[in-house]
């Protein structure tokens, strides 16, 4: 039997409406989503938006990325660049 879960963590830039929609959306599929997950959020200033852009090697936000941890005979995981907001609801339909 494989089990796993799922974390997504979201660098969302203040001010930007897309990282604000992807927390919303997030917010409400955790509550009616039938596989939990969990997420957390980076908030980034305007001040530091280049250095994520660097540090992600990503050139917008949100910037999200998924943890996705699975057991078959043995634990794994795996960290992936998700996307932005558009793969996010992608990942979801």
């Amino acid at each position: 039997m494989i089990t796993h879960s799922v974390h997504f963590t979201v660098y969302a830039l203040e001010g930007c409406r897309f990282s604000a929609d992807a927390l919303t959306f997030l917010k409400d599929t955790q509550r009616t989503h039938e596989n939990p997950f969990t997420f957390n959020v980076v908030n980034v200033t305007q001040a530091e938006k280049n250095t994520y852009k660097k540090q992600n090697k990503m050139e917008t936000f949100p910037q999200i990325f998924a943890m996705i941890a699975w057991q078959e005979k043995s634990m794994r995981h795996g960290l992936f660049l998700l996307g932005g907001f558009a793969e996010l609801q992608d990942v979801f339909k």
